[in-house]
């Protein structure tokens, strides 16, 4: 049947994608609501199992809002607002299962879900499509004419030819995936996605650190970089014993003055 004809009032009317739009932005209006409200309260109390216990709630709500809606009532609130629908193919809401795979496939796909929708019979996309789902006017009553159309037929002008349907929608998803690894290597070539592992002194505008040869000099640079929170704090040395060997240390009387090359070594060692 074309768009333009007459519509009976058993007539299935299937919904365009500019009220879907609407519907999709309700829903992301209301998850972002709950994240920065959830977020708002994790930063304010000072429990971080209380921090963390919400978050996890706050996840699990995202990712269960839309499958058990659909299956309990046909639709999520943005659907409900927008005057939608979804069916499945025998009339009735979808199960669990369908639920959940078509919320899998349309979080997977993202926007290349829709291209199909010109191409369908009835504006399905491919996440309906595999679903064997629509999504329809919930009250026939409340909607116009714009916001609808009926099943094409394959005898109708306007309507492409199934071979040219399924090329189409070949060709997008093609062109979407091609799309995104084309995007994800550019990002990887040019160095934005690969992770700096620099120290942060090299970060600020410093000399990289170098690990001094001796052991005075490295308990002495660990304190100063510990002062800059770029280390642990090092060992405090016991007066008079050895951090690396547990003996006591002595002090030979009137030793030579260390040569220059010898001077990480302690008092009584030179020679």
């Amino acid at each position: 049947m074309s768009l333009t004809a007459p519509t009976a009032p058993d007539m299935p009317r299937y919904a365009r994608f500019s009220r879907r739009l609407r519907a999709m932005f309700l829903d992301w209006t209301l998850a972002m609501a709950l994240m920065f409200g959830a977020l708002m309260v994790a930063s304010n109390v000072e429990s971080d199992v209380l921090a963390r216990v919400l978050g996890a709630v706050v996840v699990l709500i995202l990712l269960l809002y839309e499958p058990v809606l659909v299956w309990c009532g046909g639709g999520t609130l943005g659907h409900a607002w927008t005057n939608l629908r979804v069916v499945a193919d025998d009339g009735g809401n979808l199960s669990l299962a369908r639920a959940l795979g078509r919320f899998a496939l349309k979080s997977l796909l993202g926007w290349y879900s829709f291209l199909t929708m010109v191409a369908t019979r009835r504006n399905q996309a491919v996440h309906d499509l595999l679903t064997h789902s629509t999504v329809q006017i919930r009250d026939p009553a409340k909607a116009n004419s714009g916001q609808f159309i009926t099943e094409r037929s394959e005898d109708d002008p306007a309507m492409p030819s199934r071979l040219r349907r399924t090329l189409v929608t070949a060709v997008y998803l093609a062109f979407g995936v091609l799309l995104y690894f084309g995007v994800l290597a550019a990002l990887l070539q040019g160095g934005i996605l690969t992770p700096r592992l620099r120290q942060s002194r090299h970060l600020l505008g410093r000399r990289p650190y170098r690990r001094p040869r001796c052991r005075r000099g490295v308990a002495r640079d660990d304190r100063r970089r510990h002062r800059h929170g770029l280390a642990r704090p090092p060992v405090r040395r016991t007066q008079g014993v050895d951090e690396f060997s547990g003996r006591r240390r002595r002090r030979s009387q009137g030793s030579p003055s260390p040569h220059p090359h010898n001077a990480c070594r302690g008092p009584g060692s030179a020679g």
